[in-house]
């Protein structure tokens, strides 16, 4: 509930069936013992939620620096060129890198996707 608050600016909320999805993945994914609550949460995130956020308006950039925190209890950085991911501190760490690429992207360019390259 409190990822689709954060991604209601944008109106990409997590629908009933991609609700359901991330559940069975997390019910598979933890009961197998492949991975625990969070690299499960983590995964999901990254494959589920991020894509779907794109965008070259302020409300974009928002949710981006609301998810970067809600993956890693930080805020962005005002200099982000200077951000730094330490992965072993964040709770969602592949998430947190994908999302910080993002920001950047949207930095350098006015634009942001899942799906274009990185910024260097």
């Amino acid at each position: 509930m409190s990822l689709n608050e954060l991604l209601r600016p944008i109106d990409c909320q997590v629908g009933y069936r991609m609700r359901d999805e991330i559940c069975f993945y997390m019910i598979y994914a933890i009961k197998s013992g492949v991975f625990t609550f969070d690299q499960a949460f983590d995964f999901q995130l990254l494959q589920k939620i991020a894509p779907r956020i794109s965008g070259g308006d302020v409300y974009t950039f928002d949710v981006l620096k609301e998810l970067y925190y809600y993956c890693t209890n930080t805020f962005v950085d005002q200099n982000i060129e200077t951000a730094v991911i330490e992965a072993e501190r964040m709770r969602f760490p592949r998430s947190a890198k994908k999302v910080m690429e993002m920001i950047r992207r949207y930095e350098a360019f006015g634009y942001t996707s899942f799906w274009t390259n990185t910024v260097r």
